[in-house]
């Protein structure tokens, strides 16, 4: 990557910058190099994308991610084209992705730094502290440490480059940078719908910094703008739809309240003991409209304030204008879709405090006090001094898991079915807060990487019984057995532990697939099974260690 890409003049001292702001966003994670976590839908997606000919780099544009999950349905074809390429160099290789999106979070961070050195000229130590801030934010931990969270990461590179490109390119650099523009803002685009963000942040950046006329502006990224119908029509033709956008009221509440307190608030988010205050007073319309209009006033206002003042204009523009279109999507529940709003609010954050820190008087001296003791406690609780064990926990868990089951499968015969108790399906974080959770393993995670390792067998998994992890993880045992009516009774002795629940495909008609009757006792479940699924089919059960295997008869004995 070329140092004129970053600045006009001073490109040393941008390199520079550059290598130790990545090094700052490498060394956020490094307490978990060498860690992989077989997310489900990692899993899945590699799978769907593991040929190893031209037709997979076809597939990457046609096909949805993954052919696996009903319930998750997307057109990314750049991460779906990250996958197939590793796959295709390196085999199934779960390390290297991850490895790879700690290496995308090093790059964003070092991108950052080079965007707020720009805005800046002239600030050494704001631009640096602008990319800690972003490199250690603790609402980072399930974009940057799921390599399923990839398509976040590849977005804000590629917005990020795009933008870099086009202010090269209005300096006088070359064409070569615009024709770059449009490239990046190629890769952030077709990394995710939220990519379609990237000509407006353009556009906003023409009108603010450059005195062309109208016309002019308009017709530079009139290329850029042509990608957002290009991807849209494209989705539509591969998915039948736009991948399941949108949500309810209770989601957007939510929304509202992830998006302000998951990037302001500097403490780990996995143990926030005044959310649950929030949530419960905001369920009452009166609040609610006060805080949203309170809310859009304060942002107002903020804008108000700052009119004139273009380095702080364009970053804090640039994220409302992300959040707007999060918040009209209702898609700012989980904490991974803060990702991209990190960047504009931590170069929002540096170029404000830059510019009153040159004040000596008192009210300058408490903000700058601030700002810093701020930056401070965002690295006290970000994944750098932090451990997680619980994500070692639910790796090791899930890993054993996986491997027994297709060690298992080996010697099975073709279209043989099996039938999983006690899938380890998720871990979730209750502290005192609102609930995070990491996806571990499901049924089609298990189909997707049997039919990986025995393409020919056709084999089927369902599962009958999945279990909930809480957030200090450790071992759970789940005992299985039969009674003399053809039912699977399975129990958890270990209630502190895991939750069993049937799966949500056994509880009625899920894709076609009609469900078992299931049915709740005072001691566990019970599963019903009827002639028409014995055949070949085999029962699994996972006791949080081990995998026990039995022959699925209908004489419904002998093994406990």
């Amino acid at each position: 990557m070329s140092r004129r890409l970053f600045s006009r003049s001073g490109g040393e001292s941008c390199c520079v910058g550059f290598l130790v702001a990545f090094a700052l966003g490498v060394s956020a994670y490094i307490r978990f190099w060498g860690f992989t976590l077989p997310e489900f839908d990692l899993i899945c997606n590699l799978v769907s994308h593991s040929q190893k000919n031209i037709q997979g780099l076809v597939y990457c544009f046609t096909q949805p991610q993954n052919n696996y999950l009903s319930t998750s349905v997307n057109y990314r074809p750049i991460p779906a084209l990250v996958l197939w390429f590793t796959h295709l160099l390196f085999g199934f290789n779960l390390h290297l992705l991850h490895w790879i999106n700690f290496l995308l979070h090093g790059l964003n961070t070092a991108l950052v730094y080079v965007l707020t050195k720009k805005l800046l000229r002239g600030k050494k130590i704001f631009p640096l502290a602008s990319a800690a801030l972003f490199a250690y934010h603790p609402i980072h931990l399930q974009t940057v440490l799921f390599a399923s969270r990839m398509p976040e990461p590849l977005v804000l590179f590629g917005m990020l480059l795009s933008l870099l490109s086009i202010m090269r390119y209005v300096e006088g650099a070359g064409k070569k940078y615009y024709v770059s523009s449009i490239g990046f803002c190629f890769i952030a685009i077709f990394s995710k719908p939220t990519g379609a963000l990237t000509p407006l942040i353009l556009l906003l950046y023409l009108h603010l910094y450059v005195d062309w006329n109208l016309k002019r502006k308009i017709k530079t990224i009139t290329p850029h703008l042509t990608l957002i119908p290009l991807y849209f029509i494209l989705m539509y033709s591969v998915l039948g739809g736009l991948g399941g956008y949108g949500g309810n009221h209770i989601q957007f509440r939510y929304s509202v309240l992830n998006l302000v307190t998951g990037l302001l608030d500097p403490t780990d988010q996995l143990k926030i003991s005044y959310f649950p205050k929030i949530y419960s007073l905001t369920s009452q319309w009166g609040i609610q409209l006060l805080f949203y209009v309170g809310l859009a006033a304060g942002s107002l206002f903020l804008l108000y304030k700052i009119r004139g003042k273009k380095n702080l204009v364009f970053p804090a523009t640039t994220f409302l204008l992300i959040a707007l279109a999060y918040l009209a999507s209702q898609m700012v529940v989980n904490p991974w879709y803060l990702y991209i709003l990190c960047a504009p609010y931590s170069i929002t954050l540096a170029t404000y405090f830059s510019q009153i820190f040159d004040g000596d008087d008192f009210v300058s001296k408490i903000q700058k006090t601030v700002f810093f003791v701020y930056l401070f406690v965002v690295i006290l609780h970000s994944p750098l001094l932090r451990s997680y064990t619980a994500f070692h926990s639910a790796s090791q868990t899930t890993g054993s898991y996986l491997d027994q089951i297709v060690n298992f499968s080996e010697d099975l015969p073709k279209d043989s079915t099996l039938y999983l108790v006690n899938t380890p399906e998720y871990l979730v974080f209750k502290g005192k807060g609102y609930p995070y959770s990491c996806f571990m393993a499901s049924e089609a995670s298990v189909k997707a990487l049997l039919d990986y390792h025995y393409p020919g067998k056709n084999l089927k998994t369902y599962s009958l019984l999945s279990s909930t992890l809480a957030s200090e993880g450790g071992a759970f045992r789940v005992s299985s057995s039969w009674r003399d009516d053809c039912i699977l009774e399975a129990l958890n002795r270990n209630r502190r532990k895991a939750t069993l629940k049937p799966s949500v495909c056994w509880m009625g008609d899920c894709a076609g697939k009609r469900g078992f009757p299931v049915k709740r006792t005072p001691r566990g479940w019970e599963v019903f099974f009827s002639e028409d699924k014995s055949k070949d089919a085999f029962v699994l059960t996972f006791n949080g260690a081990a995998v026990s295997g039995h022959p699925l008869e209908l004489n419904c004995g002998g093994f406990e």
